[in-house]
């Protein structure tokens, strides 16, 4: 029932981050301006401007919007419809990304933040490369959140579709990376995830390396291995884009290194033709969702923990009773408070009544007899009579 909960409720946030970008479209009075030249550039049958083409997310962005004039016409309208489809995917895919790897109250927090921000409505409204870009950078996040939330589950096989997996989401991950620096990040988060891989896996591999046996079908691929994977489909995802524009371009990879770090002095605006706002609010929401899901979690921690001492205390309560007497009397002096601290009580100053001392009821000869023990009184029957050894118990 929770799980379905969870599915409605996501569901709705989805439906309202479209709702709103469509009706923000359908009610926006706001003129388009092609400032980049991005579609003057992507125009069919249009002289090429030459101020538009100074990266490689710019060449990647405009033979997307030419492909989409094909069908389309040259028509601006267009592309801004594409910008709110495009938005609307990678706030989704962002969701679904940070919800594998770092908690669905992260995912909430970051991609509500982001979907409200005016900054990110505004930039449906203009033919720019950061929707392009972000919904390039999500799919990669959400396929590095699949292959942690798969290994956390079942583990991650030595299979060959689970290696071409790695090479591919290495390879999709040095194009982001070459086209800007912003993909650099998720190198981070792929370490953060080969990291939690090797603390859930390191006792299976151990186990599996002792059994000198022939590899099972399910054998655990190895951590270094999945690293190894990644690094290699990246070097081949950034190699090949840089063959791909030096074709374009003529420039040497020297050149295009030169001309990669020179870009560097574009900050605080536009770097790599990705402007810094979307770098902050990027990282400031991904922060605050991560933050909030981190304070839950410790305060869920510490009522587990709770819960766990007090079910420990009725169980050895209910191994022996006294125990409970013997509490009560030590916290006579403090009260402990919901979040487990202890405050100590002041002693009261007003006369208060004694004690109660807990009483038996006995009926008076119980009272007698134990009076007697006391005193070490015996006291002897009539029918107390002394026999001696060679008595033959003749009485007349």
């Amino acid at each position: 029932m929770k799980k379905k909960t969870q599915i409605l409720l996501i569901s709705l946030w989805g439906l309202a981050v479209a709702g709103s970008r469509i009706f923000y479209f359908w009610l926006s009075r706001r003129p388009i301006v092609d400032t980049y030249e991005y579609f003057s550039n992507a125009m069919i049958q249009a002289e090429k401007t030459g101020g538009a083409f100074t990266s490689g997310l710019v060449y990647a962005y405009t033979e997307f919007l030419s492909g989409l004039l094909r069908f389309t016409g040259n028509r601006i309208e267009a592309v801004i419809i594409s910008q709110m489809i495009t938005q609307i995917l990678w706030l989704i895919f962002l969701f679904a990304g940070i919800s594998m790897i770092f908690g669905k109250l992260a995912a909430v927090e970051s991609s509500t933040i982001l979907a409200v921000l005016p900054v990110i409505l505004d930039s449906m409204l203009e033919p720019s490369t950061e929707n392009f870009y972000m919904l390039h950078f999500s799919l990669v996040l959400m396929l590095l959140g699949a292959f942690y939330l798969l290994t956390r589950k079942r583990g991650w096989f030595e299979r060959r579709i689970c290696e071409l997996y790695l090479l591919a989401a290495g390879f999709y991950l040095g194009v982001i990376c070459i086209w800007n620096y912003v993909g650099f990040s998720l190198i981070l988060i792929a370490g953060y995830i080969l990291f939690c891989n090797y603390a859930v896996l390191k006792d299976k591999i151990r186990a599996q390396r002792e059994k000198k046996e022939e590899k099972p079908k399910n054998y655990i691929m190895g951590v270094f291995y999945q690293g190894f994977l990644l690094l290699t489909g990246m070097a081949a995802g950034m190699f090949a884009t840089l063959m791909k524009y030096t074709g374009k371009t003529g420039w040497t990879f020297v050149c295009q290194f030169d001309w990669w770090v020179s870009q560097l002095k574009s900050f605080p605006g536009r770097c790599q033709d990705i402007s810094t706002w979307l770098i902050i609010v990027l990282a400031a929401s991904v922060f605050t969702g991560i933050l909030c899901n981190a304070i839950l979690l410790n305060v869920k921690k510490k009522k587990a923990g709770q819960a766990a001492e007090n079910m420990e205390f009725l169980e050895e309560t209910a191994e022996n009773p006294n125990k409970e007497e013997q509490m009560e009397e030590v916290h006579e002096e403090y009260v402990t408070t919901a979040d487990g601290r202890q405050v100590k009580l002041l002693e009261n100053p007003l006369p208060v009544p004694k004690k109660h001392v807990k009483r038996e009821m006995k009926f008076d000869f119980e009272y007698e007899d134990d009076r007697k023990k006391e005193n070490n009184i015996e006291e002897k029957l009539d029918f107390d009579i002394e026999i001696s050894e060679n008595d033959d118990f003749d009485y007349e």
